[in-house]
């Protein structure tokens, strides 16, 4: 099975988990899931997950340098 954007997205960073990223954006850990399966998520989830993934990666980037 493919991997979906936003799955791809947290598995890139090391060590954070579903239950992370749903406790740090407020989005309940099913529907999270449902949206990593590619059930498509609102406008706001969407907004929301680009930013706190957008953000960790930028932080994981910094460490490297």
């Amino acid at each position: 099975m493919s991997s979906t954007p936003f799955r791809s997205l947290r598995e890139s960073i090391p060590g954070l988990s579903l239950r992370a990223v749903a406790r740090a954006t407020g989005i309940n850990p099913g529907r999270l899931s449902a949206i990593e399966r590619g059930l498509f998520p609102t406008d706001g989830e969407r907004a929301t997950l680009l930013r706190y993934l957008s953000e960790r990666i930028g932080e994981m980037e910094r460490r490297t340098v």
